[in-house]
């Protein structure tokens, strides 16, 4: 696939990508930026790649082109998230690499002019590995392009890939001995031989080692609580609380979270075991086995292996017995909770199978996507119904006492209340709850959110992190997997944000516990479906009494 500006006419400038027609490569997508700028997605040999083919402004060229050119490199290096990155093209970058120039790492760049600068400051950006640099080679194995006269050479051209597929590359260098016609530009060659195996691949992967969380149940002993506390009044001691504003949403979430490092241990995570990982028998039965040569003597090594496989399912029966009366005990005294958890559990540590659903993010987009405020006032406002009417005239719907309880920002007893009732073990893309539940008797930080909420209530202007909020796609256990609608979206948002929305609704809870039915029994405290289950069979079992 090739495109770019005048192919047909002038020939100003085009990019383009050929592969070969193989079973081993599987084109997932295809994308053409612009006429500087195309990539393809693939899968070759069981790795994910996405090969981008640039060609850069000369140096001539114009800053904002320049600009241009390289902030939609950034995007779509940034979107390929699951795939290995291949870049190669024509830079009109001139500049002289160390000898093992890796991106973030080693920036050792000298002699460079504009595009070379761009280009290192990208790579280094992207923690990109350049492939000219890491081969030593003769001065015309380097050159890639010459002038009409054959006097003056230089590198413009460049592969650079990511870091881990760098370790797979075995050399790259022009090829001499094949020229294009009416092209000034060598043919440069990137060798690389990547491992077929999904365990030889994985073989080098450093695994990413993730910061353990916080042990947030530690917080109920009152030596870890106080001292969370006194952190936080430390590191409070020298802020105004009247300059918090909105924009300071980030600065009160680092507090808690330096706080957090400094007195609340980390999370230990614990790793079950099943029944017969401590079980004598089982051990003693695979270390004789161990012990019987399999070529020698095949019919005791067979009788073993029967006899650990017959040991093995009367554990595994032992379990599910033990399973199912934990399950029996838990419904008899109606714990339902206890009940849930139980019927979750595995007796297998099995990952979800991961989301492989190519349309879920324009499934999401589309969803999420609200049309325009039209300007024309709709039919309905104008000419309400007669029921709408009558129910406006009886003051059901008097909005006058709504706005006289959202009219005054909430003080701190309010948000130290509101505070309390906040829900543990909750998922929130800043801080847990248990933060905020822990410094409720931390006046200093206190004022700060007071401060705060009290610019979002005069200003109606929301923190742009409360503004960004992360969606989860959950798999509905329904239908095809790489359907997107068969996933519903789970929002992820900021515990301030979920604090501020807590002291709306317990404001205006008695002004709409006024406006709704009696016989509505959803979205109100202390009314749920349970309620309504308990009347209809009251109502079912006094008829089937009275035989009517």
């Amino acid at each position: 696939m090739c495109g770019g500006e005048g192919y047909k006419r002038d020939r100003k400038y085009g990019v383009g990508i050929a592969i070969r027609n193989s079973k081993s490569v599987i084109i997932q997508n295809i994308e053409q930026v612009s006429p500087r700028l195309m990539w393809i997605e693939c899968v070759c040999y069981g790795i994910k790649l996405r090969i981008i083919s640039a060609y850069a402004p000369t140096e001539d060229g114009t800053s904002s082109q320049k600009d241009d050119f390289y902030r939609q490199l950034k995007e779509h290096t940034v979107s390929a998230k699951k795939h290995q990155i291949i870049l190669c093209g024509d830079m009109n970058a001139t500049a002289e690499f160390c000898k093992s120039f890796v991106g973030g790492k080693k920036s050792e760049v000298t002699n460079a002019n504009d595009n070379g600068k761009r280009f290192a400051n990208f790579l280094i950006l992207k923690e990109l590995s350049l492939a000219n640099a890491r081969f030593e080679h003769k001065v015309k194995h380097k050159v890639t392009w010459y002038s009409n006269t054959g006097k003056c050479a230089k590198t413009l051209d460049y592969v650079s890939q990511s870091k881990w597929l760098s370790q797979y590359t075995l050399d790259c260098r022009v090829r001499t001995s094949f020229t294009f016609n009416n092209s000034d530009h060598r043919l440069l060659v990137c060798r690389m031989r990547t491992p077929r195996k999904k365990r030889d691949r994985t073989k080098f992967v450093k695994k990413k080692s993730s910061s353990p969380k916080f042990n947030l149940g530690a917080l109920k002993e009152e030596y870890v609580r106080s001292g969370f506390v006194s952190k936080v009044d430390q590191l409070c001691a020298n802020i105004n609380a009247q300059d918090i504003g909105v924009n300071d949403c980030v600065r009160l979430t680092t507090i808690l979270e330096d706080a957090a490092k400094h007195s609340i241990p980390k999370a230990i995570k614990s790793i079950e075991t099943g029944i017969w990982d401590s079980d004598e028998t089982l051990k003693r039965l695979c270390k004789e086995r161990d012990s019987i040569d399999r070529n020698t003597k095949p019919l005791l090594h067979k009788s073993h292996s029967k006899m650990i496989q017959q040991r093995f399912d009367q554990l595994r029966n032992v379990y599910y017995q033990n399973e199912a009366n934990l399950i029996h005990e838990a419904a008899e005294a109606r714990n339902l909770e206890k009940l849930f958890r139980l019927s979750k559990r595995q007796m297998m540590n099995k990952k979800p199978p991961e989301i492989s659903c190519p349309g879920l993010k324009e499934h999401f987009q589309k969803h999420f996507a609200h049309p325009p405020p039209s300007e024309n006032i709709p039919p309905d406002i104008i000419n309400p119904p007669d029921v709408i009417t009558r129910l406006s005239a009886s003051g059901m719907f008097d909005i006058t006492d709504l706005e006289d309880y959202l009219k005054h920002p909430p003080k701190a007893d309010e948000i130290s209340k509101n505070i309390k009732r906040l829900k543990n073990k909750k998922a929130s893309s800043d801080i847990p709850a248990e933060f905020l539940k822990a410094i409720v008797d931390c006046p200093n930080y206190i004022a700060m959110l007071e401060s705060l909420f009290e610019e979002v209530w005069c200003s109606i202007v929301l923190a742009e992190v409360w503004r960004k909020q992360t969606i989860t796609a959950l798999y509905k256990n329904k239908g095809s997997r790489s359907e997107p609608k068969n996933y519903r979206g789970l929002c992820i948002g900021s515990s301030f944000l979920k604090l501020a929305m807590a002291i709306i609704l317990e404001r205006i809870k008695p002004w709409y516990n006024t406006q709704i039915m009696p016989n509505q029994n959803g979205f109100r405290q202390g009314v749920g479906c349970p309620d309504a289950i308990f009347s209809l069979k009251s109502i079912h079992h006094n008829a089937y009494r009275l035989n009517k």
